[in-house]
Parts: C-alpha cells; sequence; structure tokens
C-alpha cells in the first residue's frame, strides 16, 4: 500500500561580478589632490583676517591669495570627488582641464590682470596650462576598461514522497516541518522527504 512521487527542479542562476575604470580616473585624482594640496597651504598661509584678497603668499613657488586658494581648493575637491567614478572622471577632467588651460593661457599672456586678486605670477599660467593640457588629453585618450567575471551556479533540490510507516529523513541541516516541508528556504541541497 505504498504509493510514491518524484519531483525534481533544476534551477541555475548566473552572477557576474563587473568592474569599469579608466586611467582618467587616476589622472583626475593625482591632479585633484595636488590642486587641493596647493590651495589649502595658500589659504592657511595667507589667511583671511584682512580680506580673501589682501595678502599675496607663495606655494610651491607660485604666486597666491586666499582667494586663489579657495578656488584652487574648490577645483581639487571636484576633481578627486570625479576620480571615483570612472564616467564622471572622464567627462569632469576634461570640462574641468578645458577651464584650466584656458585660464592659464589668459595668465601667461595678461599676468598682471589678475595679479591684484589671485596673486598669480607668469609662472602660475604655465603650471594652469601644463595641468590643463593633461587633463584634456587624458579624458579625450584614456579608454574604458570593463573586467570582471561570470560565474554560472547550479541548483538541485529533489523532493521524494513515499507513503509507508516511517519516519521524515532529509540530507540537510535544515529543519522539517509536519507534511514534509521544510522550516526555512535549502539551498544548494538535496532534500529527501518520507511522509507517513
Amino acid at each position: 500500500m505504498s504509493s510514491t512521487t518524484f519531483h525534481e527542479r533544476r534551477s541555475s542562476a548566473t552572477i557576474s561580478g563587473r568592474r569599469t575604470w579608466t586611467p582618467a580616473q587616476f589622472v583626475a585624482g593625482a591632479i585633484g589632490l595636488f590642486v587641493l594640496v596647493m590651495g589649502g597651504v595658500a589659504m592657511a598661509r595667507a589667511g583671511f583676517a584682512d580680506g580673501v584678497t589682501a595678502q599675496t603668499v607663495e606655494v610651491f613657488g607660485f604666486g597666491h591669495t586666499a582667494l586663489l586658494g579657495i578656488i584652487e581648493a574648490t577645483f581639487g575637491l571636484v576633481l578627486l570627488i570625479a576620480a571615483a567614478s570612472p564616467y564622471a572622471s572622464r567627462a569632469w577632467l576634461g570640462g574641468m582641464g578645458v577651464v584650466a588651460l584656458a585660464f592659464g593661457l589668459v595668465v601667461i599672456f595678461e599676468p598682471e590682470a589678475l595679479a591684484v586678486w589671485l596673486g598669480t605670477e607668469q609662472a602660475n599660467g604655465v603650471l594652469y596650462t601644463i595641468l590643463g593640457s593633461a587633463a584634456v588629453i587624458a579624458a579625450w585618450l584614456s579608454p574604458l576598461f570593463i573586467t570582471g567575471r561570470t560565474e554560472t551556479v547550479h541548483h538541485d533540490d529533489k523532493k521524494l514522497v513515499a507513503e509507508r510507516d516511517s519516519v521524515v529523513v532529509a540530507d540537510t541541516t535544515a529543519p522539517v516541518l509536519p507534511g514534509g516541508q521544510p522550516a526555512a528556504p535549502v539551498e544548494h541541497s538535496r532534500v529527501v522527504v518520507v511522509d507517513q
């Protein structure tokens, strides 16, 4: 007086781990960190007691006022934030590079035009032109790398039900409720249930 029912269910899932990066992230981070530090040192040396344009100081051999320090710190912070994303780093590095390049050229050709407010000299213009050019070239030429792995996991769940005088047997550590149902979801294991 025994009847046997056999159910088999197979499924598989694909797990994909993907990482995207670009060399522009490293260029944005390096330029951003350098300019942020330079701006921070300029603000610390010039101070804000007499105003943001009152005192001109030298940082790494370049003239600065506190106002230029604020501008540089903001510029550097934007590039550091953009360096966190491969997509944003290329876009922001290119855009900020164009701004730095244009600003550098203005300072090279008219060094006295902004000297009163920013404390810039011709050397500042050369620095900003080099940094801006490097940023634009890196944003333009940096490829986007996508690396990763794909793993397929197979799930095998078998259930055997037989009507006879016996007990519940399972080859898993999950407890089984009356009626043969697992108390918790069973993953990646086979379950054999024999009901009374």
